[in-house]
């Protein structure tokens, strides 16, 4: 079986959004055309390795014109219902489970984003109920995270740094430091990192 692999950065979120509820949605957006250009990238990326190991000529072209002319958006549909759910939610995007708090991260200083810690905010997110760190455990399918700022940003003291949407405010209470402390401001531009580090073969 032939196999390509990619070595990508994740020292912070791909796209922004952490988070079932969230991940959804942006993967839906995605889909109409939208979303962050780091998960639109990789995504082609990926499409482009896998068609052309399938012998499939011009793959990112063909990924593009599927999202383009909506037919990604309707295979997508299409295999939410083949499993069950209610593709409703892909045409209604607030029919997903909502939270019901919020609270802001801000930035504590003017500068660049010179960190956005992917392990903080994946930690944070888990325990404010997104995932399990055990399988016992429930998950909070509205629980998420929201990145507004990521490396070489530039902000003004007390921009949002992230959203956080949340059902139990003691959990918040108990993850706010370390989400706070996954962001570090910099008088000095920063660089992004580089999205794909390296391909194999």
């Amino acid at each position: 079986i032939d196999v390509i692999a990619f070595i990508t950065s994740m020292e912070q979120p791909l796209g922004r959004e952490i988070g079932n509820a969230n991940e959804i949605r942006e993967s839906i957006d995605v889909l109409r055309g939208g979303g962050p250009e780091d998960l639109i990238t990789l995504v082609l990326t990926f499409a482009e390795a896998m068609l052309d190991l399938g012998g499939v000529d011009g793959g990112r072209e063909r990924v593009v014109e599927a999202v383009e002319s909506g037919a990604a958006l309707e295979k997508f549909k299409d295999l939410v219902a083949a499993h069950g759910g209610d593709p409703a939610v892909i045409d209604d995007p607030e029919l997903l489970p909502q939270a019901g708090n919020s609270e802001v991260v801000r930035a504590p200083a003017g500068g660049f984003v010179a960190k956005c810690d992917a392990r903080s905010i994946g930690v944070a997110a888990t325990r404010l109920g997104a995932g399990r760190e055990r399988k016992d455990e429930d998950v909070d399918h509205a629980v998420g995270i929201t990145v507004h700022a990521k490396i070489g940003d530039r902000v003004s003291k007390g921009d949002t740094l992230a959203t956080v949407a949340f059902n139990d405010p003691s959990l918040w209470e108990a993850q706010r430091e370390r989400l706070g402390s996954a962001w570090v401001i910099s008088e000095e531009p920063a660089q992004p990192p580089p999205l794909v580090i390296e391909r194999i073969p």
